[in-house]
């Protein structure tokens, strides 16, 4: 019985990283002006250190 309390606490904890996770990354997609301001970061970012290699 004891190693199923175990269990059942170790899934618990890991729910909770996932709902935790998954709250905090809603947040980006709930703000428009904040998921634009990443997506133009992620874009600057490509365009400043991805270099195309010469054919």
């Amino acid at each position: 019985m004891d190693k199923c309390v175990e269990y059942l606490d170790v899934v618990d904890e890991e729910e909770k990283a996932y709902r935790d996770g998954a709250k905090e990354h809603g947040e980006v997609f709930k703000d428009k002006a904040l998921h634009d301001r990443y997506m133009d970061k992620c874009v600057e970012y490509l365009e400043n250190h991805v270099h195309m290699h010469e054919v």
